[in-house]
C-alpha cells in the first residue's frame, strides 16, 4: 500500500463515518418530528373531548314566558292558569306576575 492509497482509504472511512452520523441525525430529527406530531394530535384529541363534554353538559334554556294578568283575570287564579296552559306547557314552566 502506498501513502496515497492509505490517505484515500482514510478519507473514505472519514466520509463514511460522516455520512453515517448525518444519517443518524436525520433519523433522530424525523423521530422528533413524528413524536411532536403525535403529541399535537393527542392534544387536539383531548381538546375535542373537553369541548364535547362541555357541550354535553351545557344547554340553552329558552326564557320562561311571563304572564301579567289583570285584577279581573286573576280573580280566579285556577281559571287563569288553565287559560294560559296551552302557551305555558310548551316551556314546562312560566312566571305569573300577580297584579299589584
Amino acid at each position: 500500500m502506498t501513502v496515497v492509497e492509505g490517505h484515500a482509504s482514510e478519507d473514505l472511512a472519514a466520509m463514511d463515518r460522516d455520512l453515517r452520523l448525518s444519517l443518524l441525525r436525520i433519523k433522530q430529527l424525523q423521530e422528533n418530528e413524528e413524536r411532536e406530531q403525535r403529541r399535537k394530535l393527542e392534544l387536539e384529541k383531548r381538546k375535542r373531548k373537553q369541548a364535547e363534554r362541555f357541550s354535553e353538559n351545557t344547554f340553552l334554556v329558552p326564557p320562561a314566558p311571563e304572564f301579567h294578568p289583570t285584577h279581573e283575570e286573576f280573580q280566579d287564579p285556577v281559571k287563569y292558569i288553565e287559560s294560559i296552559e296551552p302557551t305555558a306547557s310548551r316551556y314546562g314552566i312560566c312566571k305569573i306576575i300577580p297584579p299589584s
